[in-house]
This record gives structure tokens, sequence and C-alpha cells, in this order.
């Protein structure tokens, strides 16, 4: 991940403790599965011991778990690894969650070189929130100003909002085009996040 100093930053305590609460609904999971293997196990070795009148009912049951508890595990680890650190800096930014494509354990990092384009999803001007990028590999995903909200107030969404049209204007400047297509790093003037960012950006 880009190793310079973040202009913008969700403290870190903050995602690790989101982190670790989907984590610990894993847990829970892996409860509804245990419970799963503990009536299997029972009714293949003492049926009698569950007094079950209606075998097949059992069975549909206990799968029925093994169901409930696969597919939330799935879903709650799927969740975990789309968490993201939430960052910018002058030469990309960390959304809030990876898209099902980028679903690694480490934070992932856009740098904007590789944006070739952030299409507003609705609103106009400085009410936008949320935007559709897509990269120039092909990769679409959407990054919502919004999504901060798990962590943070409304002040710091509608500072966020602007920090994401600042880099939709920018990246998208004819010459930082050129740039990406030659290779070239983008770089965003610091000054320019500083003069929308009046507040403090270390969240």
């Amino acid at each position: 991940m880009e190793s310079a100093r973040p202009l913008i930053q969700v403290d870190e305590i903050l995602v690790a403790k989101r982190r670790r609460k989907r984590s610990n609904q894993r847990v829970v999971d892996l409860g509804v599965l245990s419970v799963a293997v503990i009536l299997t196990a029972v009714s293949l070795a003492s049926p009698a011991s569950l007094d079950v009148q209606n075998p097949l009912l059992l069975g549909a049951g206990i799968l029925t778990l093994y169901a409930i508890g696969l597919v939330a595990f799935w879903s709650d680890s799927s969740r975990l690894r789309a968490i993201n650190a939430v960052l910018v800096t002058d030469r990309g930014f960390c959304p809030p969650f990876k898209p099902k494509q980028r679903l690694s354990k480490g934070d992932w990092f856009v740098p904007y070189k590789d944006i070739a384009s952030m299409a507003p999803v609705a609103g106009r001007g400085a009410s936008v929130s949320a935007y559709d990028v897509t990269l120039r590999n092909g990769l679409t995903f959407q990054v919502n100003a919004l999504d901060i909200l798990v962590y943070l107030g409304e002040k710091e969404v509608r500072q966020y909002a602007k920090t994401l049209a600042l880099i939709k204007q920018e990246v998208e400047r004819p010459e930082n085009q050129a740039k990406a297509e030659r290779g070239e790093d983008v770089v965003v003037p610091r000054d320019r996040f500083q003069s929308i960012n009046e507040t403090r950006t270390s969240w």
C-alpha cells in the first residue's frame, strides 16, 4: 500500500474494531455449524437419546442448520475481507470497501493513474456522494461517501464527498489522463485537498 503520509484517514483503530465485530459474527456462525455437527453425531450414534418421533424431520432440521451456518459463514467472511482501510493520499486512495474481485486479506490501494473514469451515481455537483469507478484494466466498483457513516458522522461524510469530487475532477483532467496512459503517476497537489478540507484530516 502507498507509503506516503495520508491526507485523509479514518483511524485504524475504528477499522480494526469493525473487523473484529465481523470476525466475532463468524464465531456465531461456527456455533450454528457445531450444533449441526453434534446433532448429526448423536443421531447416528444414539438416535434413541434424542427421542425424535420423525427421523426425517430431524434430518431436515439438521440439514437446515448446516445450510444456515455455511451461508452465514461465507457471507460474513466475504464482508470481513471487503472491509478496507479508509485513506486518501496525493497518489491514490483506499475506498472504504473492496469489490468482490479484490477481496484480499490486505488493504486495497487504488492509484489515481489506474482510474479511467468516475461516473456520478446520483445527484449533481457537491451533492454527489457515490461514483461508479472504472479502472484501466476494466474493473468497476462503487465508492460511496456514505460508507464511512459506519465510523464517523455527517460532517466527515460531507468532507469525504468533497474529496471524492476533487479526485474525480483531477483524474479526469486531459493532462492527467495522458500521463496515466503513458504509465506515469498521477499526483494531486496536496494544497488542492487542503483547500476543500479545512477541518481535521485524521478522523
